[in-house]
């Protein structure tokens, strides 16, 4: 059970490092508009609780990843966010599958202010211990734009953030 559960955490671990390889720099502070393509409940759920984790400071002791502000007018904005979300309930995950569980499915576009696309993602997100689909899909996605955050020096923050200085 143990080696399952940490071959689970490196695999989390790894492709989100490998994402956020994906998302082009950004500068701490920018600006983020969510243009949310989706009309559901829980894609309003989806766009709100992304917001928030967005625009929340993460860290600890050892390392620091700031928020990114979320505006709410497309004109102040230094990004767009563009999301489309659908919730499937007993979704299959292959054809191989006999297990039927709720899956968040989301595609994500980054923009410039200027509407050129910077980036894009895909990602099917399930239940597991780290939480439901919909705030695993949220938590992969802040995690992989929060990542791309560069700071004075040119260096990216990172899964963990910047290191704090003693």
């Amino acid at each position: 059970m143990k080696k399952l559960f940490a071959a689970a955490l490196i695999t989390i671990l790894t492709s989100q490092v490998l994402l956020a390889a994906k998302v082009p720099d950004i500068q701490p502070g920018s600006s983020f508009y969510i243009e949310n393509k989706s009309q559901s409940d829980e894609a309003v759920r989806f766009a709100t609780l992304l917001a928030s984790r967005l625009a929340k400071d993460e860290g600890n002791k050892r390392y620091r990843k700031p928020g990114l502000p979320v505006v709410e007018r497309r004109e102040e904005a230094s990004y767009v966010l563009r999301i489309m979300f659908v919730l499937r309930a007993d979704a299959k995950t292959s054809v191989f599958d006999t297990n039927k569980a709720t899956h968040a499915l989301v595609n994500a576009w980054l923009l410039d202010a200027n509407g050129k696309e910077l980036w894009s993602d895909e990602q099917d997100c399930v239940g597991d211990l780290m939480g439901e689909p919909v705030e695993n899909c949220v938590r992969q996605l802040s995690d992989s734009i929060k990542s791309a955050q560069v700071d004075s020096n040119g260096k990216r923050a990172g899964l963990l953030g910047w290191r704090n200085k003693k």
